[in-house]
């Protein structure tokens, strides 16, 4: 996985596999912060009316996914239950799809109502 930051957008970008991006569709789910803003997962849920959404098989080791989305942990189970700090909130979010349906990236705003996301950003 490769994060990015986009300015422009105030976003940050998780590039979970290499490939070019063929279609970027809205979706929403529920983000969880832990202690200083760090960013622990992400539970994506697949956007109804869409096109079957499909995860690689190279990604079985930290995202976990059902028929309804998946969710995408940055931090190790251990970690996230013992922080006392953790939060989850609502979200917004793209995905995007390569030609086949198969989830390359998303894309986080860094901001929104209840929560920043300040790590990584440097304060470790």
């Amino acid at each position: 996985m490769e994060l990015t930051y986009e300015p422009d957008a105030n976003a940050l970008r998780l590039q979970l596999l290499p490939g070019e991006a063929h279609q970027t569709i809205p979706a929403h789910g529920q983000l969880d912060i832990g202690e200083a803003g760090r960013l622990l997962g992400i539970e994506i849920v697949w956007p109804s009316g869409s096109q079957r959404i499909t995860l690689s098989p190279r990604l079985a080791s930290w995202v976990s996914q059902d028929e309804t989305g998946c969710y995408l942990s940055f931090a190790p189970e251990s970690v996230a239950r013992a922080d006392q700090s953790a939060r989850s909130f609502p979200i917004q979010l793209m995905l995007e799809l390569d030609a086949h349906g198969q989830l390359l990236a998303v894309v986080v705003p860094r901001r929104g109502p209840g929560y920043e996301i300040s790590y990584p950003s440097g304060n470790t």
